[in-house]
């Protein structure tokens, strides 16, 4: 009696053992499969952060009733120069001249003269219209519009060291500019623009010392 229930502890304890061993391979060989990051190999093999979604836009207002985006122009300028400098209330405005210029990307409303016929009927008016757009993202061409520059593809991506002007045509025949600059991370800088002579703006509000690409004092406070 004595020597069988030795031989059954023995039995319990051998397959014990062997289970043991068991789950001993199965978990080396799941750390084999999956070993952990050490430290050091994280910080060598970061996880892929997100791309910056850094598309640029322009907002769009409307003073008048029943209007409407008619067309946007976006001009690309290689250079810009402060030429002065001037208080508006707690707030700077600075008058730029940029530097040559040429239109890079341009659409223009298919449907504005359709819907204007339209306009007296109930239900028909500024917050119904579909082209009474609040906003339009550089290269993205929204319904009922069509690109009209350039001729063919998308436009060139927007650049760190250029500037841009968007200039916004509506129905009514109003005009608005926003000048902008793109930053290396993606962000961008945006300034309210009225124009002045030539390719000057003055901008508000406030621009930041690196602003412009070269400046220059002017003697007055008159705009050039």
């Amino acid at each position: 009696m004595k020597m069988l229930f030795q031989q059954s502890a023995r039995q319990y304890w051998s397959r014990c053992f062997a289970l043991a061993l068991m789950l001993a391979g199965f978990a080396a060989g799941c750390a084999w499969r999956n070993p952990p990051k050490s430290p050091e190999t994280a910080a060598r093999s970061p996880e892929p952060a997100a791309a910056p979604g850094s598309a640029a836009s322009v907002q769009i207002s409307y003073a008048h009733p029943n209007d409407y985006l008619q067309s946007l122009t976006v001009t690309e300028f290689p250079g810009a120069r402060v030429i002065l400098t001037k208080s508006r209330g707690d707030k700077t405005s600075s008058i730029v001249r940029f530097e040559g210029g040429r239109p890079v990307w341009e659409i223009t409303n298919q449907t504005g003269l359709g819907l204007s016929v339209l306009e007296h009927l109930p239900g028909v008016g500024a917050a119904a219209r579909p082209d009474a757009l609040k906003s339009v993202s550089y290269g993205q061409v929204p319904p009922n519009f069509v690109q009209t520059a350039p001729d063919y593809g998308s436009p060139e991506p927007l650049e760190t060291d250029k500037y841009y002007v968007f200039s916004v045509m509506r129905g009514s025949g109003a005009r608005s500019f926003q000048a902008i600059r793109l930053q290396a991370d993606g962000s961008v800088e945006s300034y309210d623009a009225e124009p002045r002579a030539g390719t000057s703006y003055e901008l508000c509000c406030d621009l930041p010392a690196d602003f412009a690409s070269t400046h220059a004092a002017a003697p007055s406070d008159s705009p050039p």
